[in-house]
């Protein structure tokens, strides 16, 4: 991506629903190839349950609006969890190689960055997390960004409290977020190249 010209748009919603909707209305008119997102059984699963405590259909926010509701498909199928082995033992199956997948009527596919990043490397070492912190520490010498004000907390617990007490500081970190994952894409080529 060229530094130079990266827009950063901001959107306020009254409700999560709105919100939702005005993300995939924004990336419908920008049409990419491809939303890349990191460990998309974090996000995709609550912005579903978000729709679904909302009594919204996922099919009118999710999906590319010029399609007319009949033709369109919003379906979340979870990749396996498990293996299992010669011996009939089950063992879990590290996320990197858990492959979700959002069906959906768009212009756009929906894929996890992680998971692609770990196919992509398959014949190489196992690495200790494919956690985003990890990759972006090991490739780029960068972290996420972290507030001391709740470091205290983790996983939703943390989104949670941040995005209630912490809204400005959780606008520069969802900012962050998506411009870290650009800046290792520009680095891997693993979206644009190799895949």
């Amino acid at each position: 991506v060229d530094k130079a010209n990266l827009d950063i748009v901001v959107e306020v919603a009254e409700d999560p629903v709105e919100l939702i909707k005005k993300t995939f209305d924004k990336l419908h008119e920008w049409k990419p190839d491809v939303l890349a997102i990191w460990n998309i059984n974090f996000d995709i699963p609550y912005i579903l349950k978000q729709l679904e405590k909302y009594k919204a259909d996922p099919k009118m926010y999710l999906c590319d609006p010029v399609v007319p509701y009949e033709y369109r498909l919003c379906k979340y199928k979870e990749g396996p969890t498990k293996k299992v082995t010669a011996s009939g033992q089950q063992k879990p199956l590290n996320p990197a190689l858990q492959w979700h997948t959002l069906e959906l009527t768009a212009s756009f596919y929906v894929l996890d960055a992680m998971c692609v990043y770990k196919r992509l490397r398959m014949a190489k070492q196992e690495e200790p997390s494919y956690a985003l912190n990890a990759i972006l520490d090991k490739e780029l010498g960068i972290r996420k960004l972290s507030f001391t004000e709740a470091e205290q907390y983790s996983g939703l617990k943390w989104h949670q409290v941040m995005q209630q007490d912490f809204k400005l500081e959780y606008i520069v970190y969802n900012i962050f977020d998506a411009y870290s994952m650009q800046e290792l894409e520009n680095k891997t080529k693993d979206l644009s190249f190799s895949m």
